[in-house]
């Protein structure tokens, strides 16, 4: 597990003032690599690769949604943005009790809209029985559950809250690349 600086990234420019929280086996070592770790997790595409969210979503050893067609699944970029901002402000770092984000605002700069709105559509694609025919795993649920905890512990309602990141907001809420 490390910090990684949001700081001049690509991805996430919007959390720049956080740190990122990179738990151990994920190949991230500094903004830049963060930056291609998220280009490939925010893919929903259907070329396999097998470390894009698409194919996880897909992947009957991980989400277990075979029929899933990359659709419907909505602010994704800003929700993994926060995700890793979320865990940098929440699990300690090392033996410590310090985390990345310490020091800095206990509430990522995402809006709990944007985020309601991720876990809705989440929830739309693991209950279409065309995309997963036997609904949520473990693996999914645990997954969503972090996000939620996010949302309900740091997220934000005030006005200058981001509703998402441009490349989202200029596609309702749908990530093109």
């Amino acid at each position: 597990m490390s910090c990684v600086s949001m700081t001049n990234s690509t991805y996430c420019p919007s959390f720049a003032g956080f740190t990122a929280y990179i738990p151990h086996g994920v190949p991230v070592q500094d903004t830049a690599s963060f930056d291609d770790y998220m280009a490939q997790t925010v893919s929903l595409g259907t070329t396999p690769t097998q470390s894009t969210m698409g194919d996880l979503i897909r992947n009957p050893s991980v989400f277990n949604c075979p029929g899933w067609d990359g659709t419907g699944l909505r602010y994704i970029q800003s929700t993994m943005c926060a995700y890793f901002a979320g865990m940098g402000s929440v699990y300690p770092v090392g033996s410590g009790s310090g985390t990345c984000n310490d020091g800095k605002p206990v509430t990522v700069p995402v809006c709990q809209q944007t985020m309601d709105s991720f876990k809705s559509s989440w929830d739309a694609v693991f209950s279409n029985t065309d995309f997963c025919p036997d609904g949520q795993n473990d693996a999914a649920a645990s997954l969503i559950d972090f996000v939620v905890s996010v949302r309900d512990q740091l997220s934000s309602d005030s006005s200058t809250c981001l509703t998402a990141e441009l490349a989202e907001r200029e596609h309702c809420g749908y990530y093109y690349c």
